[in-house]
């Protein structure tokens, strides 16, 4: 997590805000079907995430931007031969930055969990799954694991 050099107007905002934070309500639904058994689990839609909190931030001076963002970070192998490869590994990364209206900010950033980032529906689906996550835990909203089904081997 970054911050901006000062926080101290930010935080007792932020403190306030997330008095005011509860659960949100799980609207969103999914149901697998995999070898003949079928599972499922319900989630907050990233929309319900949005409604519920722009009130909350903003009675409290503060709002958010979420953004992608490439990351590159230098790597550097050598091989049981002794080759040395050297290269740059680029990553799309969501960042969530919660402003105060002072300017100051919290900010944390999240690779985006997607494998082919040419696939348009694979990376909206990731960037759409990340910006929900962030918000959630960045802003410290409550939420029940009940999406942990792949986690588990199913």
């Amino acid at each position: 997590m970054n911050t901006s050099e000062k926080i101290d107007q930010l935080i007792p905002c932020f403190i306030k805000a997330q008095a005011e934070i509860g659960t949100v309500k799980k609207n969103g639904k999914v149901k697998v079907e995999k070898n003949g058994k079928a599972y499922g689990w319900k989630y907050a839609l990233l929309s319900d995430i949005i409604d519920y909190i722009r009130e909350i931030l903003t009675s409290n001076k503060l709002s958010f931007v979420q953004s992608i963002e490439s990351d590159s970070t230098y790597r550097k192998l050598t091989t049981k031969e002794g080759e040395v490869k050297e290269w740059y590994e680029t990553l799309s990364v969501l960042k969530t930055r919660i402003y105060h209206e002072s300017g100051q900010f919290i900010e944390s950033k999240i690779a985006l969990p997607c494998k082919d980032q040419k696939d348009a529906h694979a990376l909206g689906s990731a960037i759409t799954y990340a910006r929900r996550y962030s918000l959630v835990s960045l802003l410290g909203i409550p939420q029940e694991d009940d999406d942990g089904v792949s986690s588990r081997g199913k």
